[in-house]
């Protein structure tokens, strides 16, 4: 290697420590000014952090509240994203948890001012910066992959930025800014909820479930339908609730049950319909596991209690508690689950009840209902 080389190399070293040491210090204490979110999104929702100290504005998984951190410093696994306008623009977040990924919404830009060396990544002692590195072996980088797209307002020239990041993992995304970066610290769900249910509205998209007499109508459809007026309730709750769709797309089984498993969920509250080649079986059941958590409460406490609420609302059979050992996010899961079969689509009667929308209306709160009952039951163990 001829001089000339070693000069460019030892100048490339001293760009990049300089690069490593510009960042360390553009995160630290002492220099994370004033911390923004957008004012303009919906603050109806409050979500409890744990071990709070210094009062910030937060964007939480895509939800705004005004919370106090544990502190102003970021924790072992956090992403930071260069700004080359320096400013506090709007900034949305949107979480796609099933997929392992975030979608930055920044607005108020004068040009396309993100680039590939924009976004840093730091697990623990180790920094990545650039495009991902796509690999089959384990590797600490904390994205798989990013990308970024604008849009120019007509009217006011302004650019709005879109940045789509796939993570490695599921976290809880706590996303906030200074004039120079966006920060998303990634910390594990556990550490900042206190509370966490996912709920699974059964089958979608490819997965028809099963369906009532002449196919008219399919389970998916129903199941969907009950978990967004659950939704509605749950959403002004104290709970951090994760579902595995809202939408009819396809989410296959493990998939499901694994997601709840990572996420260390208190409960999986699974909804369906149940079908018979006969048109005369009606009437609810709810399976469950014969999980039992090192405090006390078991999977079979939980599905009594959605059982008992399910009976309530429907006013229809009481199949009982079935224990289930070959459905697979029934036996796969770590944690108290029930999955709720609300009804028969194959009978006649029964099917035309769950038609209504009144009827889908109360399932969702006799399943609200017991969720807080649940957890009632759950700091008795406590």
């Amino acid at each position: 290697m001829n001089d000339q080389r070693l000069k460019l190399l030892a100048i490339h070293s001293l760009t990049i420590m300089l690069v490593v040491i510009a960042i360390a210090i553009a995160i630290s204490p002492s220099n994370q000014r004033k911390i923004y979110a957008d004012e303009s999104r919906n603050r109806g929702k409050s979500v409890d952090l744990k071990n709070t100290q210094l009062e910030v504005e937060v964007i939480t998984d895509g939800i705004i509240s005004k919370e106090e951190l544990k502190n102003n410093t970021l924790g072992d696994k956090y992403l930071v994203i260069k700004k080359e306008e320096k400013s506090l623009f709007p900034v949305e977040v949107q979480d796609y948890y099933m997929d392992h990924s975030i979608e930055i919404t920044v607005k108020g830009l004068k040009g396309k001012s993100f680039y590939d060396s924009s976004i840093y990544r730091v697990n623990g002692d180790t920094t990545f910066t650039g495009i991902p590195v796509e690999t089959e072996e384990e590797t600490l980088d904390l994205v798989k992959s990013f990308h970024v797209d604008y849009t120019k307002s007509e009217s006011t020239g302004f650019y709005t930025a879109v940045i789509y990041i796939t993570l490695d993992n599921i976290y809880a995304n706590l996303v906030y800014q200074d004039e120079e970066n966006i920060y998303i610290d990634l910390k594990r769900p556990k550490d900042v909820y206190n509370k966490i249910v996912v709920v699974d509205a059964g089958h979608g998209g490819t997965d028809p479930g099963t369906y009532s007499q002449g196919e008219e109508h399919y389970e998916k459809e129903i199941n969907l339908s009950i978990v967004l007026y659950l939704q509605e309730l749950l959403d002004k709750e104290d709970i951090k609730v994760y579902y595995t769709r809202t939408s009819d797309k396809t989410v296959y089984l493990n998939p499901r049950v694994f997601f709840a498993n990572d996420v260390e969920a208190d409960f999986f509250i699974s909804v369906h319909c149940n079908g018979s080649e006969s048109s005369e079986p009606s009437g609810g059941e709810v399976l469950y596991n014969d999980i039992t958590m090192d405090n006390g409460f078991s999977s079979k406490q939980l599905a009594e209690i959605c059982l008992e609420e399910l009976t309530n609302v429907t006013h229809k059979i009481n199949r009982g508690l079935v224990k289930e050992e070959d459905v697979v996010i029934v036996k796969k899961a770590k944690m108290p689950m029930a999955l709720l079969e609300v009804g028969f689509m194959s009978n006649p009667g029964e099917m035309e009840f769950l038609l209504q929308e009144s009827n889908r209306r109360d399932i969702a709160k006799g399943i609200h209902k017991a969720i807080m009952k649940a957890y009632e039951e759950l700091e008795k163990y406590n």
